[in-house]
């Protein structure tokens, strides 16, 4: 079990600053948004598109939209700060005719930051801007974007982002199982929405996942479970509903079996009871 402290900024939509969790999801997933994951102290090992990367104190790394990963462990002591900002915001570089720079962020980069840049990023951690965070934390990685770009001695390694077949439709499929999970989620719902025949988007999932359709949206569905778990005071049988599980006894088996302990047992252990 991991019990590092976790600091997170989330840029889309975030109106009330960071979040301080105990711990992190332990579910392997993928979204569209650009992600920082920046190590103050400590160590943390992730999965990254099937890769195992360590990242030592002082390392970070920048996360791609669209490639899978995962959280694997960390020293109970370490500290991980995490900022997640939409990709299209990475994008607005390409509009500005700043392709070079949008490019780098293709594949998934190992950064040695500086100081300075250290200093930035916590500045867009602790933001407090309310309504403006969002457009605040874009103007600052951009500018954290051109930083890396401009000093190339800072990056210490590149993880070529896995090519899988229908990239696009990658997100289309992640987006529409987030987006039901509170009820029935079934292939042929999934293959009906995207037009397609339930082998072919079973055949892209497996490409990107590893795993089978119905245990993917389960890995899914206790990703969420997990976050609410930690982050709320829902009793065990709401958060199973509000994830789509079909019963409770569906919902402490399939979390057991991925994480080694109940939910409720999860619980405690993450509030140091």
């Amino acid at each position: 079990m991991n019990d590092c402290q976790v600091i997170r900024m989330l840029g889309k939509d975030n109106k009330h600053g960071n979040i301080v969790n105990r711990g992190f999801e332990q579910f392997r997933h993928w979204h569209s948004d650009t992600e920082y994951i920046y190590v103050e102290k400590g160590n943390l090992l992730i999965e990254l598109d099937g890769r195992n990367v360590k990242l030592t104190e002082g390392q970070m790394l920048i996360v791609a939209g669209n490639v899978i990963h995962t959280f694997i462990e960390s020293e109970e002591e370490s500290v991980i700060y995490v900022i997640r900002i939409p990709m299209g915001n990475i994008n607005i570089l390409k509009h500005a005719q700043f392709d070079d720079v949008a490019k780098l962020f293709e594949n998934c980069l190992l950064i040695q930051p500086t100081k300075k840049m250290v200093e930035h990023y916590h500045e867009l951690v602790f933001l407090e801007r309310n309504e403006y965070n969002e457009l605040y934390i874009t103007c600052g990685m951009i500018q954290f974007a051109i930083m890396i770009y401009s000093n190339r001695t800072l990056i210490k390694e590149v993880f070529d982002n896995k090519k899988v077949e229908f990239s696009e439709v990658t997100v289309q499929i992640q987006e529409f199982i987030e987006k039901s999970l509170h009820q029935t989620c079934t292939l042929t719902m999934l293959a009906n929405h995207l037009g397609m025949s339930k082998s072919h988007c079973s055949k892209i999932i497996k490409q990107k996942t590893k795993f089978g359709f119905t245990e993917y949206v389960n890995q899914v569905r206790l990703r969420e479970a997990e976050k609410y778990i930690r982050i709320t005071d829902m009793q065990m049988i709401e958060i199973s509903n509000a994830t789509g599980f079909n019963s409770i006894q569906s919902f402490n088996r399939n979390f057991k079996k991925y994480c080694g302990v109940t939910p409720t047992s999860y619980r405690k252990k993450m509030r140091g009871a």
